[in-house]
């Protein structure tokens, strides 16, 4: 379990844009989704998309906002958005769409 305490800023910073930018290439987001009803809670555990099992605390004068930077690290950054986390499912109609669908999931870095 990773304990996080506090919030390091908002992920739209220019202070961590090239090293979330960095990590994003190198597939080291995780994004925390909290749902509506733990939006304002201090203590909370949950589980990013990758996995990762989360213990979040707040301190009384801090708020969770949707875009939150808790951890950040040369591996991880670790980014919180609120609501449940969406999930498209495609099916190609024929190779020729599954190839092209491939490419541009590859060209705009869907995660998959």
């Amino acid at each position: 379990m990773l304990r996080l305490h506090g919030i390091m800023g908002r992920a739209d910073d220019r202070a961590y844009a090239r090293q979330l930018h960095g990590l994003e290439h190198r597939g080291g987001i995780e994004l925390l989704f909290v749902p509506p009803a733990d939006a304002g809670r201090k203590r909370f555990r949950l589980t990013t998309d990758r996995g990762t099992d989360c213990a979040v605390s707040l301190d009384r004068d801090e708020e969770l906002v949707d875009g939150a930077l808790l951890h950040l690290d040369a591996d991880r950054a670790i980014i919180v958005r609120f609501g449940e986390q969406q999930v498209w499912r495609l099916k190609a109609r024929d190779d020729a769409s599954a190839l092209k669908l491939g490419w541009h999931a590859g060209n705009l870095h869907w995660r998959v």
